[in-house]
């Protein structure tokens, strides 16, 4: 019997072992710098991979840019609530491109990573409470999304170590054909359902209602997209700037503000460095008006 509950404690040991070499690989390759946040600004902006890619906004904007790969309405909820309780927020700049409330986007989330800004009270029960921010958080066996994100990072490094790596080619450098082709990818990412996702209309309209509660400025953004992007997109939109619209909430439309500069992209809908500064000359300019 002794020697049986020595080999059970040292299996547990063994995968408590495990899985923190696990996380601390997670935190490496998926987590990084997430949790950074400058509680002592009063302007900021959520918004997904679009905001991420504008860069710092703080020094040349006065907006702390607290987007990040990924994140859906329900994440950027979650972030709000963060900054009523802890910040003196006046103002907020919040994604309303066409996509933000795709279903997919429903699926492609950070939960598991903008639970670090919640607390009890923010769940149904302090058990949900419980296993959103710590069982499922920090245990690598719990987490499907880690799994898949372990799989995918091996792969790339199995991948590198047998094949020879080459540079990605500049979005303006890809020919006509190209370009289509990965924009009707992207396109058919978000757009292959007809109907918006309920749950995250529920949290964007939640972010509307707090912004009014706690006397905060909101303003959308909707951020530029390459010609080839914007063609393939059409009219489609899942229209959470309309519901701006109807509320009489301010939207910078910027979405087509550099179609004639494929220079300033990486991709089909996401700026390089050289579209960051760009941006930012095209913001502060509605700042200054």
């Amino acid at each position: 019997m002794k020697a049986f509950l020595k080999n059970i404690g040292l299996f547990f040991l063994l995968l408590i072992g495990i899985n923190v070499i696990l996380y601390v690989l997670i935190e490496h390759i998926y987590i990084k710098d997430y949790y950074k946040v400058d509680l002592n600004q009063k302007e900021y902006l959520l918004a997904d991979s679009h905001g991420y890619h504008v860069g710092d906004l703080n020094e040349t904007n006065g907006i702390y840019n607290l987007s990040q790969k990924g994140d859906s309405y329900e994440d950027l909820k979650r972030k709000l609530i963060f900054l009523i309780r802890n910040s003196e927020i006046e103002r907020l700049y919040l994604s309303v491109d066409d996509h933000t409330l795709s279903p997919s986007r429903e699926d492609s989330n950070n939960k598991e990573l903008s639970v670090y800004f919640t607390q009890h009270q923010d769940f149904e029960s302090y058990g949900s409470y419980i296993n959103e921010k710590y069982l499922k958080r920090y245990v690598v066996y719990f987490n499907s999304k880690y799994s898949s994100i372990l799989k995918h990072y091996f792969k790339n490094k199995l991948a590198s170590i047998f094949s020879s790596a080459q540079e990605p080619v500049a979005w303006s450098k890809l020919s006509k054909e190209e370009k289509n082709i990965l924009s009707n990818e992207r396109f058919n990412t978000y757009f292959t359902q007809r109907n918006k996702s309920k749950k995250l209309l529920s949290s964007l309209i939640t972010i509307i209602d707090l912004c009014k509660k706690n006397n905060v400025e909101l303003i959308g953004v909707k951020f530029p997209l390459t010609s080839s992007y914007n063609n393939v997109l059409g009219k489609n939109s899942f229209k959470a700037d309309s519901l701006f619209n109807e509320k009489n909430l301010h939207v910078l439309d910027f979405k087509e503000a550099f179609l004639k500069q494929d220079s300033l992209f990486i991709d089909q809908d996401h700026l390089n460095t050289a579209g960051e500064k760009a941006f930012k000359k095209l913001l502060l300019k509605y700042q200054n008006r």
